[in-house]
């Protein structure tokens, strides 16, 4: 019986290696947007701890060179925060895009997969058809030499 050759074997192999890439930027994406996100959280703690600083104590007196050191402090959180928050959507920008990317590669791969098992299942069926005929022509070939 003859071997199964597949003649997209190559093909096979680098749409499932862009696959794995694909898979690995999609990870990578995915650990960027959870650090994002914590850098986001810490960036709002930040900004609430400067916000109850800024406000005087009751009673409390306070110059206003402090007052307006305070006032900064919280300005330059809420930018912070802003910048965070952007920085959290564009990791979950390309998260997504990852992940579209992932999926564009499994589907390529898995047709090749499918195609694969079709040629192998028509190849099985061929190889036994031939076999059937080569069994044919010999019985034929001993009823021939038996009538003679």
């Amino acid at each position: 019986m003859k071997k199964f050759k597949f003649s997209l074997e190559s093909a096979l192999g680098l749409r499932s290696f862009r696959k794995k890439q694909a898979g690995i930027a999609l990870g990578q994406a995915a650990a960027q947007c959870r650090t994002a996100r914590a850098f986001q959280g810490s960036k709002e703690g930040q900004l609430r701890d400067a916000e109850v600083r800024s406000m005087p104590a009751r009673g409390e007196s306070i110059r206003v060179d402090e007052l307006l050191s305070r006032q900064a402090s919280v300005s330059y959180c809420r930018e912070q925060l802003t910048l965070a928050k952007q920085a959290d959507a564009n990791a979950i920008d390309r998260e997504a895009h990852c992940y579209q990317a992932f999926m564009a590669a499994r589907l390529d791969e898995e047709a090749l997969l499918r195609l694969k098992e079709k040629s192998k299942e028509q190849h099985r069926v061929d190889m036994c058809r031939a076999q059937e005929r080569s069994v044919d022509e010999f019985i034929n070939a001993r009823k021939r030499s038996a009538l003679l």
